[in-house]
């Protein structure tokens, strides 16, 4: 769902729901038992909110400008995210809110982005590198969702890698893709996780991206990571798994026609 929202009126999606809207999907929801986890993803993804704050988005020493991924060096940028994270946290009663987290600085390599190293150090030591900027976002996000008495959940891929900032325990740790912590960093630092793993439980309509059933029946194993073939039981942190249904081309298949596949 796209929220407009009232202390951000610059920031216009094409499609949006009021929050009287969001109040009576809630109700829907809570008929059948079923509750809404609200997701605003940050650092990234955020195209829709960035592109009336330009200066805001992340520029690399070479100039590119990563459209959707938020300048983590400015304090204005926490500024932004804030407002939105307390105007919005509120509206959803559920124990949950997902803070995304996922696919910063996809393509380039951190090292291209110095502003990140040096905020880093500033706040977290001579010692921490640029990914530590990242990883102090997660926690310090964790931090508000936390103060509005609710659960933070974060996708996996890039929550590793810092020097000197390591993820707050108390996140529920989405394992959806091979570039995250290891099984064996996750059992040292005791972090609770679910399985989304990407190769079995995925499904994208349109795309070849959609795990046939009988697979998921021979062959699945909810204790396997994803790029790996044997099984890593971590029971007592693993919370179960999910199947992940995307709308990137809703227009591609009906209802049915999912519901089918």
């Amino acid at each position: 769902f796209r929220l407009q929202s009232e202390r951000h009126p610059e920031i216009v999606a094409p499609q949006y729901y009021s929050k009287e809207e969001i109040r009576e999907l809630i109700e829907l929801a809570q008929m059948y038992s079923i509750t809404i986890v609200p997701e605003i993803d940050m650092p990234s993804h955020m195209h829709a909110i960035l592109e009336p704050h330009p200066e805001l988005q992340l520029k690399s020493s070479k100039g590119i400008v990563k459209v959707g991924d938020i300048d983590l060096s400015q304090d204005a940028s926490y500024q932004l995210m804030q407002d939105l994270l307390e105007e919005f946290l509120p509206l959803f009663p559920g124990p949950y809110w997902h803070i995304g987290a996922n696919e910063y600085i996809r393509q380039e390599d951190y090292a291209d982005f110095p502003s990140l190293l040096t905020y880093a150090q500033q706040h977290y030591g001579p010692d921490a590198n640029a990914r530590d900027a990242y990883l102090g976002f997660v926690n310090w996000a964790n931090d508000i969702v936390k103060s509005h008495g609710k659960i933070t959940r974060a996708w996996s891929d890039g929550l590793y890698g810092g020097k000197v900032v390591q993820v707050a325990t108390d996140i529920i740790y989405e394992h959806w893709l091979k570039s995250s912590a290891t099984p064996q960093e996750i059992l040292a630092r005791g972090l609770i996780l679910t399985r989304e793993n990407a190769g079995y439980l995925y499904y994208v309509p349109g795309l070849d991206w959609q795990v046939p059933a009988d697979i998921i029946y021979e062959v699945f194993d909810p204790h396997i990571f994803r790029g790996q073939t044997s099984s890593i039981p971590l029971r007592q942190r693993n919370l179960g798994v999910r199947l992940r249904l995307w709308s990137d081309y809703p227009e591609r298949e009906t209802e049915n026609q999912i519901a089918e596949g």
